[in-house]
């Protein structure tokens, strides 16, 4: 899911192998690479494989990643119509 914040943030790969995005840029990561996001920019990683792909991140300064990710999406929050009750 492509997603950016304002915190720097590292990804390290410790198993696994897939596909990360930064900006514009697009590679294949693998076991022990470490990869960079600058503050702001678009990113995403992906497992495209059929293997587990597990990795660390670390931003700094800290924030609260649910925040991105635990939120419901508006399909899941369902478009509910008050003038329908």
């Amino acid at each position: 899911m492509l997603h950016r914040h304002a915190p720097e943030q590292v990804y390290v790969i410790i198993e696994g192998r897939g596909r990360m995005r930064v900006g514009e840029e697009e590679a294949e990561v693998v076991k022990g690479d470490l990869i960079y996001i600058p503050p702001n920019v678009v990113h995403a990683i992906e497992n495209r494989s059929s293997e587990m792909l597990s990795y660390i991140s670390a931003a700094t300064p800290p924030f609260d990643i649910a925040a991105y990710y635990d939120l419901p999406t508006d399909a899941e929050r369902g478009s509910k119509d008050s003038s329908a009750d």
